[in-house]
């Protein structure tokens, strides 16, 4: 049987492993599998041998009917949205067909699949509804018994009081009750468990009828004994009101349902133990504040509260100098107030949009911010003070030192003290909760069952575990005395968040005792009877035959829940290297894609280096640019990019935040907002670059092999990222995290049909140390290879051919005749790339500068425009080494002019923003008037020079102000003939107006 159900749950295993791999919507493809694996099987039976097939099919239903009772809990909690859902409801629908045709004992897994895994109430609710009734096994649907009863998790006092109270009203008559309040010597706790005893007793149990008599005579002793009280007069007044049936939402309700019960038995048992609690400060002065005065939390810092979460990144950011210019990054505030950040030396610069709202930010010209933008001065944190909701998915979470485990146990706990406070505080709590006081209580009920959900995910147990862990917290509340905390700034809720966890810890080392008193109080309770649900979850199960065996409940630690369970069960010394990789599983799940990433790199580097304009492949997709590789070559391209793109669409919003300073740089970037594919994405993007959207792949490059080395220790030599193999990466996947547990784990069949599964934490922590930890090499921190853009290589900083060999110009026929024939832009790149390398030969080498220019690049094996068999020469055929500098210089001139034919600007990427500003319309309108006095053959070259050598760098220093110079003055001296043409041009335009400048004559000059 045991060897049976261990293979069963590896097939399980391994069948949801390929669902979670997948692409999909994983929870509609659980309920289509489940539906299809039901379907199957309708006819079968059940299981009849435990040969292979047979257990692979057995395995296949008890994985189905796992999901049906996630979809049954779904529908309690809301029945009106899950009946609208085609295959949920399906699902349902077929689970009653396959149970009507099988054993009792799959009805009985079943609901020992929603009661230990969900809730415990869940039987309960099912009876409501036509579609789920059916799905219950036969001595349920008698069953009428309550749940068991939570304030047994009081202890041994609870348990005497609330027999004798029943037996009281039975016999009217409470002498021993009296006797028993009287004569305890421990007033204090007895104070506490007298208050649940007489709330279950009055308002939940249903088994005994409170008689008017019998009222009356409990009222009377309760009055008689209750100064021995005089020290909690909050005990005295809740006393009373009890009595009187005076507590407001409190009171018994016929509509709610058993989870609504038990939630007002916890929040019941904080006002209790606040009540009879005297004033204290530690964790318990800030419940007893929750309960009794609310109004009081307006301005304080509640923990578990969300954070300011832009102010804790501008603090982290702050840390992170850069090292050129020696100065922390800026940050500004968008038109819509949204945060952006300028790094480097930190002066506007560049334009970008919004990462929130789409607005235009960045610089009006260098050092001049756009207008409506302004700079952040004095930010302070804007962490609010009271309460905020919090809302699932939508709630940015800040850095603090709590678990999100941790988290939300907290955040159950205020919402009960609130809840609590409902009682007779409710206008107080209504306007802390800033709801309508009407809507309150349903309010608080909805944001604990979110609570309970939330926390139940993050550690893989069944919500009743919740419920218990939270019950028992809330009966130790009144003991946690210690250092008073203010709450008056956020440091102070920081610690007191702090202490809260050292205190969760140390309560869960006694967790396991607590729950063995409780089982055995409720177990011997006289006062009611436990009946067939109990007995199914809790006694012994009897089989019928050996195959029944196998429907055994599992409680699954997976990969996504690993850490936390961890945490909660105290095994964090245990497992602290796991842990450091669970922190960082979603980045290391895709270590192993980084070799071939990094191969797809290297590969455009060498092979693009110098020959391709960023301008272009800014304006090309990745699909488009697919066409232009080698068709060897292409289907390992599509490949190697695919992987890129798979890795950023997962890791996109890591590698936003990754860096500091060039983080703020890719925020500028409109790469985080979609789901990136070859047709949507820039071929740039594939290209590791300092600038334009490679500079994407590179950070993630980069992101990746500072994860790696983050968590790798080894004596073993460094080696560089070019030559690492996936064998020599920290490539824990989730998948294999899942294999580890599998392979560590032993399992119990116990004898109330739920397998105990008890996990080798040590032995998989001393496997993950060994193999990845001390068994792989870091990786050189070194920078890695970038994409030098033609525009990059084609600067003024490069020496000219004249240094080595005699230039002369161009002649005007050449330039025609070149220009005439040159039909292709891409052409005409590959030639200008052609021509630079010949160049950079040349200044090593030297060369007679009447070669033939044509045919020494056909020794070099470069392109040189000739048509594939001819032997002509090409557009060059008549060109010399002594015309490469004016070559050079013509063809970017010619490149620029069929850009702006294209609707593409060839300074882009290459001037700074204070060079393009736009011309006034005024100004724009008269530089056709212009053309008339001044040729367009000499003005195109000489303003082309001009701005490729003279303002491709930010102006600074003796040229800050060059922007605002009158062109005509600044583009004199530059030029080496026809100087007097300048003195034609408008005063009124501007340095800063070159680019719109040039841009409006060539459109002109050649009616584009």
């Amino acid at each position: 049987i045991e060897f049976s159900q261990l293979y069963m749950n590896c097939v399980q295993d391994v069948n949801l492993q390929r669902i979670y791999n997948s692409d999909k919507d994983i929870e509609t493809v659980l309920i289509l599998r489940s539906i299809e694996i039901l379907d199957e099987n309708l006819d079968t039976g059940g299981i009849t041998d435990f040969d292979i097939p047979s257990l692979d099919a057995f395995s296949n239903v008890r994985l189905a009917f796992g999901q049906v009772a996630r979809v049954v809990s779904k529908y309690i909690e809301n029945p009106d949205h899950i009946g609208q859902n085609r295959y949920m409801m399906q699902l349902i629908l077929l689970a009653n067909q396959f149970l009507q045709q099988t054993r009792h004992t799959a009805k009985e897994f079943l609901v020992r699949e929603i009661s230990n895994k969900y809730r415990a109430d869940a039987v309960y609710e099912m009876k409501k509804y036509p579609c789920l009734v059916n799905l219950l096994p036969e001595e349920l649907l008698k069953d009428e018994t309550s749940i068991p009863d939570l304030f047994h998790i009081s202890g041994k006092h609870y348990q005497v009081l609330k027999s004798q109270m029943i037996k009281g009203l039975i016999q009217n008559e409470f002498s021993e009750l009296k006797d028993y309040l009287v004569n305890n010597p421990d007033q204090h706790e007895i104070v506490s468990v007298m208050l649940l005893a007489l709330y279950n007793c009055l308002y939940l149990q249903t088994e005994i009828e409170v008689s008017p008599e019998g009222l009356s005579n409990l009222t009377t002793v309760m009055q008689e004994v209750k100064n021995i009280w005089y020290r909690f007069p909050k005990v005295q007044d809740l006393l009373n009101k009890m009595l009187l049936s005076n507590l407001g939402a409190f009171n018994s309700n016929d509509n709610q349902s058993q989870r609504d019960i038990e939630i007002k038995k916890i929040a019941f048992l904080i006002q209790s133990n606040s009540s009879s609690t005297q004033a204290q400060n530690g964790l318990c002065g800030f419940f007893q504040e929750l309960v009794h005065t609310p109004a009081n939390l307006q301005l304080k810092f509640l923990p578990s509260m969300p954070h300011d979460v832009t102010f804790e990144i501008i603090s982290e950011m702050k840390k992170e100098i850069d090292k050129t210019h020696k100065v922390a990054p800026k940050f500004f505030l968008c038109p819509n107030n949204h945060v952006y950040t300028i790094g480097d030396c930190t002066n506007p610069v560049g334009r970008g949009k919004c990462a929130d709202c789409g607005t235009e930010i960045g610089a009006q010209q260098y050092g001049q911010l756009l207008q409506g933008n302004k700079l952040l001065e004095g930010e302070r944190d804007k962490t609010k003070t009271g309460y905020t909701e919090v809302v699932v998915g939508q709630t940015k979470e800040g850095t603090r030192e709590m678990t999100p485990f941790e988290t939300s146990i907290l955040q159950i706990l205020i919402h009960l003290g609130l809840l609590s406070a409902c009682m007779d505080k409710s206008v107080d709590v209504s306007n802390v909760c800033q709801k309508p006081e009407q809507e309150l209580f349903q309010f608080l009920l909805d944001q604990i069952n979110i609570g309970i959900t939330a926390a139940s995910k993050c550690v893989g147990k069944s919500q009743d575990d919740i419920i218990f862990l939270v019950t028992s917290l809330a009966s130790e509340v009144s003991t946690w005395d210690g250092r008073k905390f203010d709450l008056l700034s956020h440091q102070s809720r920081v610690d007191w968040e702090l202490e809260f966890v050292k205190k969760i810890k140390d309560f869960s080392k006694g967790l396991e005792l607590l729950r063995n008193n409780y089982d055995e109080a409720v177990e011997t309770d006289d006062t009611s009877s436990l009946g067939a649900l109990h007995t199914l979850l809790h006694g012994e199960v009897h089989y019928e035959n050996a195959q029944d065996k196998l429907w055994q409940v599992r409680f699954r630690v997976t990969a996504d829940n690993l850490m936390e369970w961890l945490v909660s069960n105290n095994q964090a010394n245990n497992a602290q290297t796991l842990i450091e990789f669970m922190k960082k599983i979603d980045t290391v799940e895709f270590l192993g894609n980084l070799p071939s990433i990094l191969q797809l790199q290297k590969q455009l580097v060498e092979k693009f280096t110098g020959r391709i304009a960023l301008s272009d492949v800014e304006g090309m997709s990745i699909r488009d640019f697919y066409h232009k590789m080698d068709d060897a070559n292409k289907e390992q391209f599509i490949q190697l990019s695919e992987v890129l793109l798979q890795t950023w669409n997962n890791l996109g919003d890591k590698v936003k935040s990754f860096g500091g300073i060039m983080a703020a740089e890719l925020a500028k970037l409109d790469m985080f907002d979609r789901v990136l594919d070859p047709g949507n994405t820039p071929a740039a993007f594939l290209f590791p670059a300092s600038h334009g959207t490679g500079l994407c792949s590179y950070a993630l490059a980069m992101l990746l092999i500072d994860t790696h080395n983050s968590l790798v220790r080894s004596d073993l030599p460094p080696i560089h990222p070019y030559n690492a193999g996936p064998g020599h990466l920290a490539t824990l996947t989730k998948s294999q995290v899942q294999t580890m547990l599998l392979a560590h784990t032993r399992y119990y069949l116990q004898k109330n049909g739920v397998t105990k599964e008890e996990y080798d934490i040590v032995s998989m922590d001393r496997r993950v140390k060994e193999k990845y930890v001390q068994g792989r090499p870091r990786l050189l921190d070194t920078e890695l290879q970038r994409i030098q853009f033609l525009e990059d290589r084609s600067g003024f900083e490069q020496r000219l051919l004249s240094s080595r060999i005699t230039q002369q110009d161009l002649s005007n026929n050449a330039q025609y005749q070149i220009e005439t024939e040159l039909k292709s832009l891409p052409d005409l790149c590959q030639l200008l790339e052609s021509v630079y390398t010949a160049k950079d030969f040349l200044l090593e080498a030297g060369g007679q500068p009447d070669l033939s220019l044509a045919k020494f690049l056909g020794n070099l094996h470069l392109y040189n425009g000739d048509i594939p068999g001819s032997t002509n020469g090409g557009p060059f055929r008549h060109l010399q080494l002594a015309h490469v500098d004016s070559l050079l210089n013509f063809l970017l001139l010619v490149r620029a002019k069929r850009m702006i034919k294209n609707g593409q600007s060839p300074f882009e990427q290459v001037i700074p923003l204070a060079y393009r500003c736009s011309l006034p319309i005024a100004l724009s309108e008269t530089i056709t008037d212009c053309l008339t006095s001044i040729p367009h053959a000499w003005l195109l070259p000489n303003l082309f020079s001009f701005i490729w050598t003279r303002l491709r760098t930010q102006p600074t220093g003796d040229s800050s102000g060059q922007p605002e110079w009158p062109l005509k003055d600044t583009l004199a001296p530059h030029v080496l003939q026809g100087e007097e043409h300048c003195d034609n041009i408008q005063a009124d335009i501007l340095v800063k107006h070159a680019i719109d400048f040039f841009q409006i004559v060539t459109k002109a000059a050649f009616d584009f």
